[in-house]
């Protein structure tokens, strides 16, 4: 049942932290997760949700990730709201996940006839619980220097703090990382023997796999809307990644993770539906390959410049080339992409959505042409910005909604 990569993933999610910063990416963790607990959801509805918690922590990891790139940037003030914001909602969204999830493997336990000890399961919930809230409190303690910081908060008494604010933070940083450091291998010698136990289980894992061969695997209804339903939830995830938008000269949301993302729906629709992708696959793999070289092509004199941005990247000779063929790629892409979901819409729904797929093709092309302005010339940018992000928020916004009512409008179609 693929649990190995669960416990693969909260390696990645236990290493210690610096802040914002991971030693190993926590994404990585939360796809691990994802493919693990797979074949689970579809057999067991508490343990589908968290899937769908996980996804949604693929998407803020990401954001984090972002973020940690200017942790050593960022003043103690701004460190401190964004560690406090990211923690919030990671709280809240992994608390709902972890018991979806040990709920789920606990009753499909129950119910293929291979239960599990529930005090055990309880107890790792638990665990889980008390990590995630002491991981995020270490990450935003050493930032709380700003709340005594005259600096930050304005000197309003005579009596002012004779403390290097500075020094303190990352006193404090280290601190908190060696105490990151305890939990993350208290975690570890709980959490290796308790997942290696259920890997080993092969009366549990032997009788869930047959339950999903009879209840799924052999059922057509059920594999349309596992097939349409991954197909579909790629490409909307994918589709936010072709909106650029620039942070000091760096791409926030890449567009070779839209175009990756759109390449793997594209393969998984050809592997498990037998559909005609093969332009979608090779455009977008293309397109990966040159957003990729001129994401790099800017970023790696940022990073060597301290992300100060430079205005006369426009006269670089690769600047125009590398610009105007992601701009070309990302137009047929969503072309394609979007006749892909209009077949999708015309083969397996009962009652067909009415929006005019023709307009988000329209769409893909304005907003390529947006993204090749931004990209090409920065010192346009007070021009193009504000139209661009009107447009780039509204339109990634109903084409992620378009592709997701699909997918539930086919789910609906097409019950058992």
């Amino acid at each position: 049942m693929h649990f190995s990569l669960v416990l693969v993933g909260l390696l990645f999610i236990f290493s210690p932290d610096i802040s914002l910063l991971d030693l190993l990416p926590d994404f990585v963790g939360w796809l691990l997760i994802i493919m693990g607990i797979g074949r689970l959801a579809d057999i067991e509805m508490r343990t589908e949700d968290a899937k769908a918690l996980s996804r949604r922590m693929v998407l803020i990891t990401l954001v984090k990730l972002v973020l940690s790139l200017f942790t050593f940037r960022f003043s103690s003030a701004d460190l401190l709201l964004a560690s406090f914001s990211y923690a919030i909602v990671e709280i809240i969204t992994v608390i709902p996940l972890v018991s979806n999830l040990f709920t789920g493997l606990d009753y499909c336990a129950m119910r293929v006839g291979a239960p599990l000890d529930s005090n055990k399961l309880n107890t790792a919930k638990w665990y889980l619980y008390v990590f995630f809230v002491l991981k995020n409190v270490f990450a935003v303690i050493p930032a709380t220097v700003s709340l005594f910081d005259s600096r930050m908060t304005g000197d309003f008494s005579t009596n002012t703090w004779f403390i290097n604010f500075d020094a303190a933070l990352r006193v404090l940083m280290v601190f908190c990382f060696f105490l990151s450091c305890v939990v993350s291998v208290v975690m570890l010698v709980y959490f290796i023997p308790f997942w290696r136990d259920i890997v080993k289980n092969r009366d549990l894992n032997a009788k869930m796999v047959e339950n999903r061969r009879e209840s799924v695997l052999e059922v057509p209804s059920r594999m349309l809307k596992k097939n349409t339903g991954a197909i579909l939830s790629v490409l909307s995830f994918a589709v936010v990644f072709f909106f650029d938008f620039y942070l000091d000269g760096t791409d926030i949301l890449p567009t070779f993770i839209g175009f990756g993302g759109v390449a793997i729906a594209a393969i998984l629709a050809k592997k498990n539906m037998g559909l005609k992708t093969l332009p979608l696959t090779v455009t977008s793999l293309v397109g990966f390959g040159v957003s990729l070289t001129a994401f790099l092509y800017r970023f790696i004199p940022l990073m060597k410049n301290g992300f100060v941005i430079d205005y006369s990247f426009s006269d670089k000779p690769l600047t125009l080339p590398l610009s105007a063929l992601t701009a070309f790629f990302t137009a047929i892409v969503f072309i394609l992409l979007f006749r892909l979901a209009g077949g999708l819409n015309r083969e397996y729904t009962k009652y067909k959505l009415e929006e005019n797929t023709v307009l988000y093709m329209l769409g893909g092309g304005a907003l390529a042409l947006f993204d090749f302005f931004l990209y090409a010339y920065p010192q346009h940018n007070t021009t193009f910005v504000f139209p661009s992000l009107i447009f780039g928020i509204s339109f990634s916004a109903l084409s992620a909604y378009y592709l997701l009512k699909l997918k539930k409008q086919i789910s609906k179609d097409n019950k058992d």
